[in-house]
């Protein structure tokens, strides 16, 4: 009688929901498909939240590439049958709108070397390189590298589009509240909460380039709906407050410093981060209008 040998499990599940991507979503698998870590030792699941567009055809043409369907709206309950239906002992999230650098994956998962270590968050660029657009990807990075660093205390949040998690930390803490936005930072609370905040990273070179955000006016936009999801969980007790001014104002000042700014960049970046904190605030005042939540 024949031995059947049973396929090992993957390290690394990565977990991908989309919707009407048709536009973004061959770059994301390519990018996915391209990377450094060995390719046997991940999966790629992508999970459809009902496109009517080309989307799951496209996805269909990726034989590495497993594909699923969750009829419920909201990319909080796709991600969260990509989970149930994956293998690797992490679990890695970005979106379909999101292109990994080659060493992404490899970045994120180096990062759990340190066995305390539960939950990960990489780098975010831009979809344009734009003088400014890349100094705001800088200042967020240092916000993030802050916040994650392990070793701060105090209000959290989290964004699925560059996310990596241990297993049996997300069954844990798990699965995400199938809300329309603001889950992340939901779960990421909830990681702390049970474990503290020693157990977060931020790995700067796991990079992934988000190709919604081509300009300022669509960052805008992008705070403006922050807001609403910041307002929308403390509303509901399930979040702290934020930052402080100070911490915000000494992590701009690095930012500042480190990417060696003109005095004209500079203003710059502190006018469009002032307007965006003023689109920050406007989302959360304007969150009851919202229907980004109602599922």
């Amino acid at each position: 009688m024949a031995l059947i040998q049973k396929t090992p499990s993957p390290d690394v599940s990565i977990i991908v929901p989309f919707r009407n991507s048709e536009r973004y979503i061959e770059r994301c698998l390519l990018g996915l498909l391209a990377q450094s870590y060995p390719s046997g030792s991940y999966e790629i699941l992508l999970v459809d939240n009902k496109s009517t567009d080309r989307s799951a055809e496209i996805v269909g043409k990726f034989q590495r590439v497993q594909l699923f369907r969750e009829d419920k709206p909201g990319a909080y309950a796709a991600r969260n049958r990509g989970v149930a239906f994956s293998q690797g002992r992490l679990l890695a999230f970005t979106d379909a709108d999101c292109v990994p650098s080659v060493n992404w994956l490899k970045e994120l998962v180096a990062t759990f070397a340190e066995s305390k270590v539960a939950l990960v968050q990489g780098r975010r660029i831009f979809g344009d390189a734009g003088s400014v657009l890349s100094l705001l990807a800088a200042y967020e990075a240092e916000v993030h590298a802050y916040v994650f660093s392990g070793a701060v205390k105090g209000p959290v949040f989290g964004y699925t589009n560059n996310m990596a998690v241990r297993r049996e930390i997300f069954e844990s803490c798990g699965p995400f509240p199938e809300t329309m936005r603001g889950a992340d930072s939901i779960f990421v609370d909830r990681v702390v909460s049970s474990f503290s905040h020693e157990v977060l990273r931020y790995a700067r070179d796991a990079c992934v380039q988000h190709l919604e955000i081509t300009s300022v006016r669509a960052w805008l936009r992008k705070k403006v709906l922050y807001g609403r999801s910041f307002q929308h969980d403390l509303n509901q007790r399930l979040l702290g407050g934020s930052r402080s001014r100070a911490e915000r104002v000494a992590l701009l000042k690095l930012t500042i410093q480190k990417e060696g700014c003109s005095a004209a960049q500079a203003a710059k970046l502190v006018l469009v981060i002032s307007i965006g904190n003023l689109g920050f605030t406007y989302g959360r005042l304007t969150s009851h209008r919202s229907a980004d939540y109602q599922v």
